[in-house]
């Protein structure tokens, strides 16, 4: 199996914002690109057509292998065997891990995802990290960013797996939960612990591996729980783009930064109504959480929330219905998107308007009630709604299930045929 033919793959399959961040980052720098879907890994086209490395972006991992079916997994794990190479950010790693509770992955290595209550939970921002990498002469100190990653749990004297990169200490943008822990004296740490119900302490991060690598038959992994292709994050970037060059011969990237992505500001290529209309529901909800103190911008492509309030949420389908206006329309993607628009905004309508009034009783359920967090509401009264809104945790559902995955099928139209 020839593989050294300069091309990357890239899996579509339930990455949402994830994939159109990494898909930012490698078409700005020019590096030929496919973007693909599991049913496309199912048919065989790792084996017919295989490029020189297969990425897959951030999220669920579990949803993911589910699309992917045994065949999927398998023709994965063919490909590296002879001789691919295999790329996994976040949700990506966690996707070539050996296992996940009760779930499927694809078992590139005996590691697997360290228990929930064992972890460092919800943190992200950057954090500098002791890299080993073959990238770099030896150790060296790197700023990396990680947004919501699990952690690894393996056997470190295994073989099969090199530790490419440690977490040492986080830089001043870290938060856990919704502290920016740069910003919060230490001595108030076990206050607000309290106050959470969590551990908000750093501290065990220290050492942890955030990458791993190995080699599987004639080719090779790479699981990074932190995120590479972050726009913007000059040393991350540069550590992604020295991984492609050394798996891709041949390939060169002069500009080793991904170029910041401000998906306010990306110009209208398509100024469909409905997708004006479906940006506007969206720009509402957003407006109203700012004014309530529940979100704010935190980077040009990412919200943030208070802890408990579904921004996440509210940020993909934002970026998503931003990328559809700024991508030229395919004949595919306006005839899916006049047969699913109109429905698509009926629903956003209503979704806007009922998410407007959990934010407002979220709010008050902060103020007065309780804590919500990442799986429920602090207020019981509010789960079933927030169950009709966005489905339970983890996984998505609801109304908001409805819209991310019509906008899914619309990107999916538009854009794998615009990969270079």
């Amino acid at each position: 199996m020839h593989t050294n033919n300069g091309r990357i793959f890239m899996l579509w399959d339930e990455s949402h914002l994830w994939g159109l961040l990494l898909r930012h980052t490698l078409r700005a720098w020019q590096v030929p690109l496919t973007i693909v879907q599991a049913s496309q890994i199912r048919e065989g086209l790792l084996a017919t057509s295989p490029p020189s490395v297969l990425m897959v972006p951030g999220g669920w991992a579990r949803l993911k292998s589910k699309q992917l079916g045994h065949t999927g997994r398998q023709a994965i794990r063919d490909y590296l065997a002879q001789g691919g190479h295999y790329i996994g950010f976040c949700g990506g790693a966690g996707l070539g891990l050996d296992h996940d509770g009760e779930h499927k992955n694809l078992q590139l290595c005996t590691w697997g995802k360290k228990p929930y209550k064992e972890r460092v939970p919800n943190f992200s921002g950057h954090l500098y990290t002791r890299v080993f990498a073959p990238a770099t002469p030896g150790e060296r100190t790197l700023k990396l960013p990680a947004w919501w990653p699990a952690q690894f749990d393996g056997h470190e004297d295994d073989d099969q797996v090199r530790v490419l990169a440690r977490y040492e200490r986080p830089a001043r943008d870290f938060w856990t939960a919704d502290l920016n822990l740069g910003q919060c004296p230490s001595s108030d740490l076990s206050q607000w612990e309290s106050v959470y119900g969590i551990k908000l302490d750093p501290g065990p991060l220290k050492g942890e591996p955030c990458i791993i690598g190995g080699d599987y038959g004639k080719g090779s992994f790479v699981l990074s729980y932190v995120h590479l292709e972050t726009p913007a994050s000059r040393q991350a970037n540069h550590l992604l783009a020295v991984l492609l060059e050394q798996r891709i011969p041949g390939l060169v990237i002069r500009e080793k930064l991904s170029p910041t992505w401000d998906i306010a500001r990306l110009d209208v290529l398509w100024p469909d109504r409905e997708l004006l209309e479906l940006q506007e529901c969206l720009e509402t909800i957003i407006s109203l959480a700012r004014n309530n103190f529940l979100m704010s911008w935190r980077l040009p492509w990412l919200l943030g929330w208070r802890r408990g309030i579904p921004g996440s949420q509210i940020n993909f389908l934002y970026a998503m219905t931003r990328q559809a206006l700024a991508s030229r329309p395919t004949p595919a993607a306006q005839s899916y998107w006049h047969q699913a628009g109109p429905q698509c905004v009926t629903l956003a309508s209503r979704f806007a308007t009922e998410a407007c009034a959990y934010l407002m009783h979220e709010r008050l359920v902060l103020a007065t009630e309780g804590k919500s967090s990442p799986a429920t509401s602090g207020c019981p009264r509010q789960e079933t709604q927030r169950h009709r809104l966005f489905g339970r945790f983890p996984g998505y559902g609801g109304l908001y299930g409805d819209i991310l995955t019509t906008l899914d099928r619309l990107l999916w139209l538009l854009i794998a045929e615009t990969a270079l």
